[in-house]
């Protein structure tokens, strides 16, 4: 491997039930195919017996975590008191996924710190995301995205999700089986046919979600003394008062995010950066909605942030929560797989990939490798580089190191000088009306406004001009 080679790993906490379905695998293989040097994965259940899909691997490259309760209390409780009671400030306990999903991703990050200069596990970079997730680029490797991270001073990036879309109801292995992505929606043009894509997909939901789930990506960050995860979305990077500096190879350090987001509107850390992104597989065949809420169970209607507590609002997951708690939680949540999430109609998904708000990726199964154990200096099979397409229709040769570092904040007259006026018209009131869609996918109110702005925003920043292309 090249001396300048910047590695980069990926932790996940896990609960299967039923089997793994090669799911689990996949997800070890698909990631160490791209480059990533190392994975920890904490099973969230003793009994999850999963795990014995990737018990051959390399300890090089994979760390298996099962404890029982008492264990992981007391790990946590050694390791991350700070954490412990920044979460019971806010009522949040250990009951809660989410909360074992931040302490897990923190003592991941506490391991790479720790590991000896040549391990995998010393990484540059963390990234953290679930079982249903893959971190996906067309690349060949990760390893030049990372790099061109570290070059820049970016020391947290927030990437765009997409949402994998079931074609039927008998899935097993979705990371092969689903190949149906709906485009997040803060990447998508205000075109005729975009605007109509989106709405049968609104029109399917009672409380008019685009997105059944989250919409507002998943995160990297550099891995240094002082960082915690602040929720399964981003991290929390250190502040100049603790004295650990803020300055790395002559740059300061930077959080950006690959979304234009009108619910926390930060112009000045915009990057333009399509691949790498998230694909997300929420729910993809009956059986995994099923196994989803039988896990989570009357998981409480509040999303645990170290910032603070975020409740959800109407959407579809508490309609599955409500569904799988209901004395017909089988027939119920059957209802709403084959309404709401479900889309089989061929000539409708033409329609929707025609119109840009929905894309076919293919590429996932045939990227497995199951051979990559190798050395952190080894050079990995998937350094080998060939041309491809990405997602936003140009080659990777092309994009892969010329990303867009915009900076609004240079323009002589400012940021807020130099936004159009509809976006200064819509800007304050946007950010009032979406405060209440921070849960999973945005509402009704909230979405045509988020939408609108963020299109406005991102155009200025690529182009200069705030024409929107209709």
């Amino acid at each position: 491997a090249d001396s300048c080679d910047v590695f980069a790993g990926v932790v996940c906490t896990l609960r299967m039930k039923g089997g793994g379905f090669g799911v689990v695998d996949l997800f070890v293989d698909y990631h160490l195919s791209i480059g990533f040097s190392h994975i920890w994965l904490y099973f969230d259940d003793i009994h999850d017996d999963s795990w014995k899909e990737v018990k051959d691997y390399s300890e090089e490259r994979l760390t298996i975590i099962r404890r029982s309760q008492s264990e992981r209390e007391k790990v946590w409780t050694n390791d991350s008191p700070d954490l412990i009671k920044r979460l019971g400030g806010i009522g949040v306990t250990r009951d809660h996924v989410t909360a074992r999903q931040i302490l897990n991703a923190s003592e991941a990050l506490k391991t790479a710190l720790k590991a000896p200069e040549n391990s995998s596990r010393h990484v540059e970079y963390l990234v953290h995301i679930d079982i249903d997730e893959l971190f996906y680029t067309k690349s060949n490797s990760i390893i030049p995205h990372f790099r061109w991270l570290k070059s820049q001073g970016i020391h947290h990036i927030t990437y765009a999700n997409h949402e994998g879309i079931p074609h039927r109801t008998d899935i097993d292995n979705y990371f092969t089986q689903i190949t149906l992505f709906r485009r997040n929606l803060l990447t998508l043009s205000l075109s005729p046919s975009t605007k109509k894509s989106v709405s049968f997909f609104t029109s399917r939901t009672p409380h008019h979600q685009y997105f059944l789930f989250y919409d507002n990506g998943k995160s990297a960050v550099r891995v240094q003394p002082g960082v915690f995860p602040k929720n399964v979305h981003g991290w929390s990077l250190p502040r100049p008062e603790m004295g650990q500096g803020m300055q790395s190879e002559g740059k300061s350090k930077r959080m950006v995010s690959a979304l234009v987001d009108a619910r926390n509107l930060n112009l000045k850390g915009y990057v333009d950066v399509r691949d790498p992104c998230i694909l997300h597989y929420p729910v993809c065949g009956e059986r995994w909605l099923r196994s989803k809420y039988e896990i989570l169970g009357p998981f409480p209607t509040h999303w645990p942030s170290l910032e603070r507590k975020v409740n959800i609002p109407p959407c579809f997951h508490l309609d599955a929560r409500k569904a799988a708690t209901s004395p017909k939680p089988t027939e119920k949540l059957k209802d709403l797989f084959l309404s709401q999430v479900i889309l089989s109609d061929n000539l409708e998904i033409s329609k929707q990939i025609a119109s840009g708000t929905c894309m076919r990726i293919t590429d996932i199964a045939s990227r497995r490798t199951r051979k990559v154990k190798g050395s952190k200096n080894s050079t990995p099979v998937s350094e080998k580089s060939r041309e491809r397409e990405d997602i936003s229709g140009k080659s990777v040769e092309e994009s892969s190191e010329k990303f867009l570092v915009l900076k609004p904040e240079s323009k002589e007259s400012g940021e807020s000088a130099e936004f159009s006026e509809k976006c200064l018209d819509l800007k304050d009131e946007t950010q009032k009306s979406v405060k209440s869609g921070r849960g999973d996918g945005l509402n009704a109110l909230a979405m045509d406004k988020t939408w609108l702005i963020s299109q406005i925003a991102r155009e200025f920043l690529v182009t200069g001009t705030t024409k929107v292309r209709s």
